[in-house]
């Protein structure tokens, strides 16, 4: 099982000009302070993820402009089940072909009994929940998507040419 900041990659975070010149551009260091989990604290769930709560700090005269992207993974993996209530709806999915279920209680191929609980459905919900603690004030937001076939010999591209990541929203300040 991946964690949801795996599923979800890495949210760059860079210092942008919004649309000023690059001598504008303020070189303000961003400190970054991971406030929970605790350093050396053990997370320990029944889902292996790790919600991390974290402050972006910069210092300087004005308020830095901050650009984040938030990358998904929508390969076919992230069709299987999260192990997580992620609807809310009382019930978790769960993956019918690792459990001992009566053959022909679900279709061939089913991965999630609930298509809200899936990998995919928790990344979108944690992009959703980040964007709405978010100031549209100080920072924009872009959203790239990825998937893509490894060969697991290389560890590279399973097909030339292959296209990986796409940009679904490109940085944009109205969320």
């Amino acid at each position: 099982m991946r964690s949801l900041l795996m599923s979800l990659g890495v949210a760059w975070l860079c210092t942008a000009g919004f649309a000023t010149p690059a001598s504008a551009v303020s070189t303000t260091p961003v400190r970054v302070l991971i406030e929970d989990p605790v350093r050396g604290e053990p997370v320990r769930n029944d889902v292996h993820q790790a919600p991390i709560r974290g402050t972006a700090i910069a210092a300087g005269e004005r308020p830095l402009e901050i650009d984040v992207m938030i990358v998904i993974d929508v390969s076919g993996s992230t069709a299987e089940a999260s192990g997580v209530d992620v609807d809310e709806d009382g019930m978790i999915g769960f993956n019918p072909q690792q459990e001992l279920i009566a053959p022909g209680t679900y279709p061939p191929g089913t991965v999630c009994t609930d298509a809200e609980d899936t990998i995919l459905a928790a990344e979108i919900k944690a992009a959703d929940s980040l964007i709405q603690n978010l100031d549209s004030s100080r920072l924009r937001v872009g959203v790239v998507s990825f998937s893509g076939e490894v060969n697991p010999t290389t560890f590279k591209q399973a097909a030339y040419g292959q296209q990986d990541a796409w940009v679904e929203i490109p940085l944009t300040s109205d969320f």
